[in-house]
């Protein structure tokens, strides 16, 4: 029997050798090529789905308090960074939150697209960890990636949090959250660079947790993700997770501070127990609802009564415990069968447990933004079911080829329906009229604080004061014991000149509550508007009093001190003004009178020529200026400034002028 040569057997190897070595390296280039290209996809769909977004502006819902009204982000310094992180902040803790407004207010001051397209950018950022953590998580399956990640990208739940600009505090606390899953199951399946790996993972928590205290779940989550890798449950796993839990127990704490200190925590005694637990498991069940159906999506959702609770709910809220415990029992039977059921929907529980009114924030039932990170839990169990039908082997090819191809159609259009009704769903939010319209329509004399917010808006930015007044006697239809509606409503009469009636009103809301300092306020620039300066300055004090860190006050005292010839109290206060709000041009101005009444004239002129620096059109502070020019003696000046004051409508007296004119 003939043998091969030795030459052939050495031709032999090297032309099966290549063959063998071609595939592991075409393999890993062919699976990074398709990473890029969904990654890529992903992304893209996302930014269209949200781009409408960026043409919104701001709203009047909580966004004055953390941006447009916010004086601690005009400035970026050592004392301002300071106060970020040594005070609470719309009844929070989320210092990087406000410092990320306050970079924005630096580069852009007050224009909104800047403010939504960082909030875009953070929601796309988001999606791509969202795709890498899934893709970690399920052992390098593509598609189960991108399934989770398309969902999280493009749902239409997740508009609230990215096209309100004060929910900035949703999508950066996620990004530090989802980037310490990354980097926990690097250091679960890394043997190299473990003690990096942690170190990022406990410095992610941290910066999560100062940007939102809903963080305090994720080292809930860890141990989840333990139980799902089949992690060994011992004392070195257990110990791993100890300076996560201190971590979450401090910002807990804190938190609860902050909504305690700003009454955002409701009593045990207005809402019991067992309403407690139904007004719970109907949120478990509404947020897994819209989830695969995303309708009638509202900024606001309402409780179905008033309380104190004397009616019947109705009969949805009582079904919801029962679905609940019966999900709660089909996991249970699911222990034996897959880890995939328990993880998914502890996921959503864990991350979405804190805001089911079991301790009642807020005055809503529900709200879109608490289901950003929840949904991963649930997209992750539908992304794994899709990939286990799609390798199936157990039905017939000839049936399971058509099945596919109709999962997989069915699969497009929802994403296409979902980006769409995410795309518009953006728009919404575009201005305060469309946005609390939108809720009123779904919630016709349900939704009280839309007709509050859309009266503000009509009554302060549209002018339409007979659309606002509307607004707020609705709202004051629905409710009689609200403070702050008497006191907008006040605002809107002394807009009309009505101050008797503006007066009574801002009465009723110091008779709901005494210690309603914009009512105090407001009553005090009203009889600051008649010239009752002594009178304005008993409530102003009491505002001051009662509420400190409002600087309208301090600034009202120092006029009403002012205009009574009080120079030295006047010249306090507005000097405190200054060193809170520099850029605040009538602060200047009024110290400026003061120095002028107080014969200072070169500190009111220095204060004049502050004034027109930031305001050029301020006709008064020319005349102003001019009046100090001639007390100097600098009649050249003085009759320049008094002739621009009258280019600028400003009244100025003709003999003034004439007699400049006759001093050159």
């Amino acid at each position: 029997m003939a043998h091969p040569s030795k030459k052939n057997k050495t031709q032999a190897t090297k032309r099966t050798s290549p063959s063998v070595q071609k595939l592991p390296q075409k393999s890993p280039r062919k699976l990074n090529y398709t990473l890029i290209f969904v990654v890529i996809g992903l992304l893209l769909l996302t930014y269209i789905s949200f781009y409408p977004s960026l043409k919104n502006g701001f709203t009047n819902w909580d966004d004055p308090g953390y941006v447009t009204e916010n004086e601690n982000i005009t400035h970026l310094n050592a004392p301002a960074v300071k106060n970020m992180f040594s005070h609470f902040m719309m009844s929070n803790y989320h210092p990087l939150t406000m410092l990320s407004l306050a970079m924005d207010y630096q580069a852009v001051k007050l224009d909104p697209a800047r403010y939504h397209l960082v909030n875009v950018l953070l929601h796309l950022l988001n999606t791509l960890l969202v795709f890498l953590f899934i893709y970690k998580l399920s052992d390098k399956k593509i598609l189960v990636a991108a399934i989770v990640a398309l969902l999280f990208g493009i749902h239409p739940m997740h508009v609230e949090s990215v096209s309100w600009v004060s929910s900035r505090k949703d999508v950066l606390f996620a990004l530090f959250f989802l980037g310490g899953l990354v980097t926990y199951l690097n250091y679960v399946k890394s043997n190299k660079l473990k003690l990096l790996f942690y170190a990022l993972t406990l410095i992610l928590f941290v910066l999560s947790a100062l940007s939102k205290p809903a963080a305090v779940t994720f080292p809930v989550v860890l141990l989840l993700i333990d139980y799902y890798q089949k992690r060994k449950f011992d004392w070195k796993s257990i110990a791993e997770k100890v300076p996560f839990f201190l971590i979450a127990i401090v910002f807990g704490i804190l938190s609860i501070r902050a909504q305690s200190d700003a009454s955002a925590i409701s009593t045990w005694s207005v809402m019991g127990l067992p309403y407690r637990f139904l007004f719970a498991s109907y949120g478990f069940m509404a947020y897994l609802f819209k989830f695969l159906i995303p309708i009638h999506l509202s900024a606001v959702y309402p409780y179905p009564v008033t309380f104190p609770i004397t009616e019947t709910l109705p009969i949805i809220f009582y079904i919801t415990p029962a679905l609940v415990l019966g999900i709660g029992f089909l996991l249970y039977k699911s222990l034996r069968i897959s880890r995939l059921y328990v993880f998914g929907f502890l996921f959503y529980l864990v991350n979405v447990v804190l805001v089911l009114q079991f301790v009642s924030v807020g005055a809503v039932l529900m709200a879109d933004r608490y289901a950003y990170l929840p949904y991963i839990g649930l997209a992750f169990i539908v992304a794994m079911e899709l990939q286990r039908f799609y390798q199936s082997k157990s039905l017939n090819p000839a049936i399971l080829k058509p099945l596919k191809m109709c999962v997989s159609a069915i699969l497009v259009c929802a994403a296409v329906v979902f980006a769409v009704a995410t795309f518009q769903r953006t728009k919404v939010w575009r201005n305060n009229e469309r946005l609390w319209t939108d809720v009123i329509n779904k919630y016709p004399l349900k939704a009280e604080t839309a007709y509050l917010n859309r009266g503000n808006y009509y009554a302060r930015e549209a002018n339409q004061y007979e659309k606002a007044m509307q607004d707020y006697n609705t709202f004051i239809s629905i409710n009689t014991h609200n403070a702050s509606v008497f006191s907008n409503r006040g605002n809107l009469f002394g807009l009309m000149k009505q101050y008797d009636k503006s007066l009574e009103d801002y009465q009723r809301a110091l008779a709901i509550d005494s210690n309603f300092s914009d009512a105090l306020v407001n009553s005090g620039t009203t009889y600051m508007t008649m010239r009752q300066y002594e009178r304005a300055l008993t409530f102003i004090n009491r505002a001051i009093r009662i509420n400190p860190n409002k600087l309208l006050s301090f600034q009202n005292r120092g006029f009403c001190n002012m205009s009574l010839g009080r120079n030295q109290e006047a010249l306090k206060d507005l000097d405190y003004m200054i060193s809170r709000m520099p850029d605040d041009f009538l602060n200047y101005f009024y110290r400026g009178i003061t120095y002028y009444n107080s014969q200072k004239y070169q500190e009111a002129l220095a204060d004049f020529s502050k004034t027109i620096a930031l305001n050029p059109s301020h006709g008064e502070a020319y005349s102003n200026r001019a009046q100090t020019y001639n007390k100097l003696g600098d009649f050249k000046n003085a009759l320049n400034d008094a002739l621009k004051a009258q280019s600028l409508k400003q009244a100025v007296n003709p003999d003034f002028i004439n007699s400049l004119k006759a001093k050159q």
